[in-house]
């Protein structure tokens, strides 16, 4: 009906031009005033969008299996789902909301026969660009399925949906006196399917490991639509292959986790902190290695460079001293005498390799305020000085034990004289760096000046990265795809990562605008256009 009132519409414009036939050239001029309409409606994005992930049939079969209100292909809530907390942007055509493993396989199914890239996506806490769709198509948000479906404290293991909420689960699991220990730094937001597929890490790795090693099965399905079952209940499995270890750390790329059987811990009955100061980085990381080297476990072994003990102090008054650097480790276990003999034991090798004014504590509101400080640690680096912002060009590494001591002490060095701040804190019990980089962010210069001296930059100018150095708890993403192809260089892997990564690897974005946002191609011709694009 709409088309034959149009059509009726111009015949009726048409009958009427005879009678105003003396006035021909006012005629000629209405003409050429319809044509621009024409030339906006070839312009028009929904006609673009609508070849892909977007188009009426797809939308109407997407429907079908999830219902109407879980999808959306709102602009507005589209461009909720371009980033993450990297640099990387890009839009996704259709988000797509399922709440059962039936209804994700439907969804792979429909994608694969249309040929639609598929990006799944739990919080959207990473800082490396996993779950940005550089590809465009359909994100999967996971985080509907959300229910902690079976608890068995007696058996050690709890099984759960993955858009569940790490705090969350911890805080459901409390009364229990068990906990999931890994950890991260994101934990109030991260989902379980996000640590899982990125085998996310945090403080308590250097006792109880990263999210693998809570792994104990799960349920995944494959690009193709299959649904299987990997691993197993029992706290120890021996048969056949252990797929869901390969699913750990796949980023989404061999298929989607849609129910986790994680291994429970026991809390610790008592828990003990200790802080060091140094006057070095070198003698910091000294006492890392002799720490690490002792055969004692501390359930939480941080190191904080002047850059984060600043940032955390101008952020949130914590009145940390003001040194070089500190050290923080935390000792647990099942009695307070157990506790305080592994902190003394750790006091005594901080203070020969070089620690001063060392503090002990088992006084929980003292421990707590560390830990919200190094829990909010990222945010507060923007704090540090005014004018200057984190940005994630950079994020972690891992490094053999012996080499943390030298890679800390050259990334203090590579900052100097660059107007960039590269701050070097982390993990140090397992061996990890992270590497924020501060910047003017208003400045071109700036952010060339910083991804030469970025650590994670495959070229490493710096000199920083050792040997042996792999990409940390923060995994590869967007952001380390080559450095991770050059670590594994001459190997059938780096060849097959090469030809199906770089590609997918979005413009960097001190170069041009990310291909997602579809606003241009070309390099930016001002900083403005550049911190836009960024920011």
């Amino acid at each position: 009906m709409p088309r034959k009132k149009t059509t009726t519409g111009r015949k009726a414009t048409k009958k009427a031009k005879p009678k105003a036939a003396a006035k021909a050239k006012p005629a000629a001029k209405k003409t050429k005033a319809k044509a621009a309409p024409k030339a906006r409606a070839k312009r028009a994005p929904a006609k673009k969008v609508a070849k892909g992930a977007a188009r009426p049939e797809i939308l109407k079969k997407v429907e079908a299996i999830v219902g109407p209100l879980g999808y959306t292909a709102s602009p507005v809530e589209l461009r909720a789902y371009a980033a993450d907390a990297s640099m990387h942007l890009a839009e996704p055509e259709l988000v797509v909301r399922p709440t059962s493993a039936q209804q994700v396989s439907a969804i792979l199914k429909l994608a694969n026969k249309y040929k639609i890239p598929v990006t799944p996506r739990a919080a959207g806490t990473s800082v490396c660009g996993q779950p940005v769709p550089i590809k465009g198509g359909i994100v999967l948000d996971m985080q509907a399925m959300n229910k902690i479906k079976e608890v068995h404290v007696e058996d050690f293991y709890v099984v759960i949906e993955p858009g569940v909420v790490y705090a969350e689960l911890n805080a459901f699991l409390k009364p229990y006196k068990f906990f999931f220990p890994p950890a991260p730094g994101s934990g109030d937001a991260a989902n379980i399917g996000g640590m899982v597929i990125n085998n996310a890490s945090g403080v308590n790795a250097t006792k109880y490991g990263a999210t693998r090693d809570s792994l104990l099965g799960c349920k995944v399905v494959l690009a193709d639509g299959t649904i299987i079952d990997t691993g197993a209940n029992t706290l120890i499995a021996s048969a056949g292959y252990q797929i869901d270890r390969l699913m750990v750390a796949s980023e989404g790329t061999l298929g989607v986790i849609t129910e986790a059987v994680l291994r429970l811990t026991p809390l610790a009955k008592s828990k003990g902190m200790g802080v060091a100061e140094y006057k070095s980085l070198e003698d910091a990381g000294n006492a890392i290695s002799a720490i690490v080297a002792s055969g004692v476990k501390p359930s939480f072994f941080e190191l904080m460079d002047n850059v984060a003990i600043k940032s955390v102090n101008k952020a949130m008054d914590l009145g940390l001293p003001d040194v070089p650097a500190i050290l923080v480790w935390e000792c647990d276990g099942a009695s307070p005498d157990i506790v305080y003999g592994e902190l003394e034991f750790i006091r005594n090798l901080a203070e020969e390799h070089g620690g001063k004014n060392i503090r002990l504590s088992t006084v929980k509101k003292e421990m707590d305020e560390i830990y919200k400080g190094r829990q909010k640690l990222f945010p507060a680096f923007s704090r540090y000085i005014d004018g200057m912002a984190c940005v994630s060009l950079a994020d972690d590494m891992a490094v053999p034990p012996s080499f943390y001591a030298k890679v800390v002490e050259k990334i203090e060095k590579a900052s100097k004289g660059n107007d960039v701040v590269i701050t070097a804190y982390g993990h140090a019990g397992e061996g990890l760096i992270h590497t924020k980089l501060l910047i003017d962010t208003t400045s071109h210069g700036a952010w060339e000046r910083a991804h030469k001296l970025n650590p994670g930059n495959p070229g490493d100018a710096a000199g920083v990265v050792p040997a042996g150095a792999s990409p940390g708890d923060r995994h590869k993403g967007y952001t380390w795809i080559e450095y991770y192809i050059n670590e594994l260089a001459d190997t059938r892997i780096a060849e097959a990562l090469t030809e199906y990564m770089l590609d997918r690897t979005p413009p960097e974005p001190w170069k041009k605008p990310s291909r997602g946002l579809r606003k241009a191609s070309s390099p930016h011709k001002t900083v403005d256009e550049m911190v836009k694009a960024v920011l």
